[in-house]
């Protein structure tokens, strides 16, 4: 069984986060000025985050890479309503076998199985992107959505994507969050984001790396965990004025 660190979907996220800043940035200079709101209501952003486990999610599992929105809307002052939709990654697998019987034998296919987890939230922060260094703290409630799927690609996966899927195992649970940062401006509209969250999960069902096995007539074999399943991720992006 090989072992791979960055599904295709996480890969190609992390691609669209990274062509996205530059390109809000040489738009800014390409287009007629717009004119700055002296006092913005709304801002939009994202970062690429990586998620370091807690208690007993950290017996279980190493680490996750992913990436995650947010848009925000400023109530009153420096408080603000905040909404995120982030996504992890914490495993994957991939086993290569022959496409089936026969002639289809003469065929291999890569089985991708992949740990996700997809997480929203909506909450209230303490500190709006400024003129100057600003930092900001905040707590959200959410539910988080934890599955495991596995996919049949074409053999070594030649940008051809998965031709078949199934989802394994998914659970999901109550998402309670707190968070913090810093906003660092770069540009009038644009400010680099640093952000660091605490997630907390009530107790969920998921697999892990080695949680699927074969028996001998090649069956799989699910062991799922139920744990809780905190952790702590660390994002670095960009949060933009949007009006």
């Amino acid at each position: 069984m090989a072992r791979r660190p960055f599904p295709t979907e996480l890969m190609r996220a992390f691609q669209l986060l990274f062509i996205a800043v530059p390109t809000m940035l040489a738009a800014q200079n390409a287009t007629a000025p717009r004119t700055l709101p002296t006092n913005p209501r709304w801002w939009f952003g994202g970062v690429a985050q990586f998620a370091s486990p807690r208690g007993e999610f950290a017996t279980q599992v190493d680490g996750a890479w992913g990436v995650a929105g947010h848009g925000l809307f400023r109530v009153a002052g420096p408080v603000l309503a905040r909404v995120d939709l982030g996504y992890l990654n914490y495993g994957r697998e991939v086993r290569r076998q022959p496409l089936g019987t026969g002639g289809l034998g003469l065929v291999n296919v890569d089985v991708a199985t992949t740990n996700n987890i997809v997480t929203g939230g909506i909450g209230a922060q303490l500190g709006a992107p400024g003129k100057r260094v600003s930092p900001y703290v905040g707590a959200s409630v959410g539910y988080s959505y934890f599955y495991t799927r596995s996919s049949a690609e074409g053999q070594g996966n030649q940008n051809q994507g998965a031709f078949a899927s199934t989802t394994n195992l998914d659970d999901a649970t109550f998402a309670p969050a707190v968070f913090g940062g810093l906003y660092w401006p770069i540009t009038d509209w644009i400010r680099l984001d640093l952000h660091v969250r605490r997630q907390s999960h009530d107790e969920v069902r998921y697999l892990r790396e080695g949680s699927i096995t074969f028996d001998a007539q090649q069956r799989p074999i699910l062991a799922p965990v139920r744990t809780r399943a905190d952790y702590m991720t660390f994002g670095i992006g960009v949060t933009a004025i949007a009006f």
